[in-house]
């Protein structure tokens, strides 16, 4: 993904952030602040290098013995 779009991730978890904290009642809130956590994870994702995306845990099946 391009800069642009981590840019406007890192926009939305300000936004939602911002959004919590005005909220009128704590369930509202609550959905806010996972929505941030949720776009905050996401542009972490994007700022990892393809190596480290693609870390996948290892296939233990085929190195178990019959």
């Amino acid at each position: 993904m391009s800069t642009d779009d981590i840019l406007y991730y890192r926009h939305r978890v300000q936004t939602e952030r911002g959004r919590a904290a005005e909220a009128p009642t704590p369930e509202i809130a609550a959905v806010h602040e996972k929505l941030a956590h949720l776009y905050e994870s996401l542009v972490e994702r994007m700022e990892r290098s393809p190596a480290e995306q693609d870390l996948s845990p290892l296939d233990t099946d085929s190195r178990q013995s019959h």
